[in-house]
């Protein structure tokens, strides 16, 4: 008992390890939030705190696309960002850089306390784009610029923004605290074209705030930021209907009508042409060849058909072939004989008897019982050599 104590214990330690890392793994997996995209677009920044001795200029630019579906909660972004840096007037650019996300981007930040130096020379652009499918609506964005900027002296008017607004948490800042080293007028010009923003998809931008502090600086910033948004398509209930009804009745009833009554008008011409040859074939019985189409003197007879004497019935010893089709519509139609009343006694001498077929019943039930006799001497043939064989086992 005490050699199996330790492996019973081992092995209970074992399994509270494995039931550990499994509500580990679970509870990892429950913390995972659904919907989120893998690869998040990171914030776009560039040329914040550079150019910052004199006589330098820093010239940056960025393009932001972002494509956005409300019901599902995903995007994507496609981001073009290019910089420029180096002397006043003549910076050296970088290439462009385009960059695709399988997010959206939510804030944009560049030229930030940049070209303090003096006769420092800041000029940036953001422009932002919202593609949004769903139910989304817009509204004009808040605007926070040019507070604080164009100080130090200078010829007046230092500062021309539009439009001018002080919005506390605004979606576009920009320009603020800048210019403020003296210089030229109009040392500072920075506009936001007409923007608009949605809550849907809420971007931001910041940009040349705090920068072209030197003496003889200029900043000059432009930024924009527009939604545009299509709503999804609902599906159409007019697809499956409108295909059923419009192929199934238009296609039976053109071919139904058609055919039949053309085909059987034209067959009827075999009954036109069948009566004008077989009486014409056939001699009249009444005497003086004008056949009359009444018989006179006395009541009317019932109608019994008659044959002649030289046309027997067709059987199988004398067949008949059927007569040609020889009428046209051109040809008159001959008028039938009249039809005359066999004597009551007669009725033997002109219709022959129809030939003899069948079976013969006194050949069938001589046949059932000689097959009859035969199967009850076979019976009895049979049954004698089981009595021998029982005597001869008695004895």
């Amino acid at each position: 008992m005490n050699a199996l104590a330790p492996s019973s214990t081992l092995l209970r330690r074992r399994l509270l390890h494995v039931l550990l890392v499994a509500v580990a793994a679970v509870l990892a997996l429950g913390m995972l939030p659904a919907g989120v995209a893998v690869a998040a677009a990171p914030a776009v920044e560039q040329c914040n705190g550079v150019d910052n001795v004199g006589g330098q200029e820093v010239r940056c630019e960025v393009t932001v696309v972002n494509t956005f579906d409300v019901g599902t909660g995903l995007g994507s972004s496609t981001v073009t960002v290019q910089e420029c840096h180096g002397p006043a007037g003549a910076p050296i650019c970088g290439p462009v850089s385009t960059t695709t996300y399988a997010d959206v981007v939510l804030s944009v930040r560049q030229c930030e306390g940049s070209g303090s130096g003096g006769g420092g020379v800041v000029t940036c652009t953001t422009r932002v784009s919202n593609d949004i499918t769903g139910a989304a609506t817009t509204a004009p964005a808040t605007v926070n610029q040019c507070n604080g900027s164009g100080q130090g002296g200078g010829t007046m008017p230092t500062t021309s923004c539009s439009p001018v607004g002080s919005t506390t948490g605004a979606t576009l800042t920009q320009c603020n605290d800048a210019g403020n080293g003296g210089g030229a007028s109009l040392r500072v010009t920075c506009t936001v074209d007409p923007s608009t923003q949605t809550a849907a998809l809420p971007v931001s931008i910041s940009q040349c705030n705090g920068s072209g502090n030197g003496g003889g600086a200029t900043v000059t910033c432009r930024s924009s930021l527009t939604n545009s948004i299509t709503t999804a398509p609902a599906p159409s209930p007019s697809a499956s209907p409108s295909a059923s009804p419009s192929a199934s009745p238009s296609a039976s009833p053109s071919a139904s009508p058609s055919a039949s009554p053309s085909a059987s008008p034209s067959a009827s011409a075999t009954p036109s042409t069948t009566p004008s040859a077989t009486p014409s074939a056939t001699p009249g019985s009444t005497p003086g060849g004008t056949p009359s189409a009444t018989p006179t003197g006395g009541p009317t007879p019932l109608p019994t058909p008659s044959l002649p004497d030289e046309q027997p019935l067709p059987g199988p010893e004398s067949p008949v072939p059927a007569p040609p089709i020889t009428g046209t519509t051109d040809t008159p139609i001959t008028a039938l004989p009249p039809v005359v009343a066999l004597p009551p006694g007669d009725s033997s001498q002109n219709v022959p008897q129809l030939p003899r077929t069948g079976s013969d019943v006194e050949l069938l039930a001589h046949s059932g019982l000689l097959l009859l006799g035969i199967g009850g001497v076979t019976t009895l043939l049979a049954r004698r050599p089981r009595r021998t064989g029982r005597h001869a086992l008695r004895s």
